[in-house]
C-alpha cells in the first residue's frame, strides 16, 4: 500500500530554525546599520559642538582685545595727567613710576581728611582702586593703573633721545648720560613730552620714573626731574 504523508506540503520547505536563523541575521545587519548612522551622528554633532565653541573663544578673544585697547588708550600718562589738572590735582603730584605692568602717581596731602576724599573721587573718576598711606609725616594717595611692556627693536635710548631733541614743539633741555634721557620739566611740558611718545607709538617701550624737586613744593610753578630708560 502506499504511504501519503498529509503533513508536509509539496514542493520547497523551509525549516523552523533555518528561518529563525535568517531573522536573526537580518536583525543584527538591521541594528549595526543602525550603529554606524548613530555613530555618524554623533560624531557630527561633536564637530558642530567643537565649532561652536571655537567660534565663542575667537569671539571674546577679539572682544576682550578691543576692550583692552580701548582702556589702555584712556589711561596713557598725558591724558591721566591732563584730567587731575582739570580737577585742581596737579599741585598735590609728587612722584610718577611707570614700569612693567604698572603706571604709579604719588599724591601728597596736608590732612588725612582730604587724602580720604582725594581717593573716594579718583577712584571712581578712572574706575580704578587706590590705596592710601598715611602716618604721623605723610598722607600719601597712590592711584595706580594697568600697563605694559611693548618690545620694538626698531627703537632704543639712543634713538628716543635724537627723537625728543628734533621735536621743535618741545622746549625741553635733554641730557643723555649712562644710557638714560635725563631732562627738567613744568607740568604742561611733562604732559607735552608723553603726548609726544604716545604719537611716536613708544610710550610702552621704555621705562620713566618723574620725580617733583622739593625745592618747588611751595611755588605755584613745580617742576618735575624726568629720567627715561630701557628695560634689561
Amino acid at each position: 500500500m502506499f504511504e501519503v504523508n498529509l503533513l508536509n506540503k509539496s514542493g520547497f520547505q523551509v525549516s523552523d530554525g533555518s528561518l529563525d536563523e535568517e531573522q536573526s541575521i537580518l536583525k543584527v545587519n538591521k541594528n549595526n546599520s543602525s550603529k554606524k548612522i548613530n555613530t555618524s551622528s554623533d560624531n557630527s554633532g561633536y564637530y558642530y559642538l567643537v565649532l561652536i565653541v571655537l567660534i565663542l573663544f575667537a569671539y571674546i578673544y577679539f572682544f576682550n582685545t578691543a576692550a583692552f585697547k580701548k582702556e589702555y588708550e584712556k589711561i596713557y600718562p598725558a591724558n591721566v595727567l591732563s584730567i587731575m589738572k582739570i580737577n585742581n590735582s596737579e599741585h598735590d603730584i609728587v612722584n610718577i613710576k611707570i614700569e612693567a605692568d604698572f603706571f604709579t602717581i604719588l599724591n601728597n596731602y596736608d590732612n588725612s581728611s582730604i587724602a580720604y576724599y582725594k581717593q573716594a573721587y579718583f577712584d571712581s573718576l578712572f574706575n580704578i582702586k587706590s590705596f592710601l598711606s598715611i602716618d604721623e609725616l605723610y598722607n600719601d594717595l597712590f592711584l595706580e593703573f594697568n600697563w605694559y611692556i611693548l618690545e620694538d627693536s626698531s627703537w632704543d635710548i639712543e634713538s628716543l633721545f635724537e627723537k625728543i631733541n628734533s621735536e621743535q614743539s618741545l622746549s625741553l633741555n635733554v641730557d643723555f648720560l649712562n644710557r638714560k634721557i635725563i631732562s627738567v620739566a613744568n607740568y604742561e611740558e611733562l604732559i607735552l613730552l608723553f603726548n609726544i611718545l604716545n604719537r611716536l607709538g613708544v610710550d610702552h617701550i621704555f621705562k620713566y620714573e618723574i620725580e617733583l624737586f622739593r625745592e618747588t613744593i611751595e611755588s605755584k610753578k613745580k617742576y618735575y626731574k624726568i629720567i627715561i630708560s630701557e628695560y634689561d
